[in-house]
């Protein structure tokens, strides 16, 4: 069983928070959960156990995740909350709080990942092209970091022919 990424979350534990599977002491400790099998670990030094759920949106949560990533999916393809809860059959607020966990990652994860970058290479770029109907023009601007093969900002404007772009 892969354990690397999950670490023990006990203080006391000399394990603490170590997410390297050639050094902590997490194993394999079977599974839970009704809707669908959800793995648990045991820290063999300390005993705790941790949910491989576990400081994500889908922690705690009793709903399969198929279906908490279908109505969220939905969500960010523009369904209103309300619409949501007639569609799928969940209630107004549980899809709310579905929502506010899975924006509270995703602002958790840009923290981690975009906030405070060091880039001693950036690279940016310019694309011009022509919609089908030749009268508008797609401007694209990126900010790429090469060494970590992310685009930092992607920057669209749409302008008409006549509107000169500066």
């Amino acid at each position: 069983m892969n354990t690397e990424d999950y670490a023990c979350l006990n203080p006391q534990c000399p394990y603490f928070c170590i997410t390297d599977d050639r050094i902590h002491a997490l194993v394999g400790d079977g599974k839970h959960g009704h809707a669908e099998q959800i793995q648990t670990f045991r820290c063999q030094a300390c005993h705790s156990t941790i949910s491989a759920r576990r400081h994500t949106p889908l922690y705690r949560l009793k709903t399969p995740s198929r279906q908490v990533a279908m109505v969220l999916s939905a969500l960010a393809e523009g369904l209103d909350p309300s619409a949501a809860e007639r569609v799928f059959g969940h209630r107004q607020a549980t899809i709310t709080t579905w929502l506010s966990r899975a924006g509270e990652h995703a602002h958790a994860l840009y923290e981690r990942f975009f906030c405070h970058l060091h880039l001693p290479y950036l690279k940016s770029d310019e694309l011009r092209t022509r919609l089908r109907c030749a009268k508008q023009v797609l401007w694209l601007w990126l900010a790429i970091d090469p060494s970590r093969k992310s685009f930092l900002c992607f920057m669209w404007v749409l302008a008409r022919k006549a509107q000169p772009i500066a």
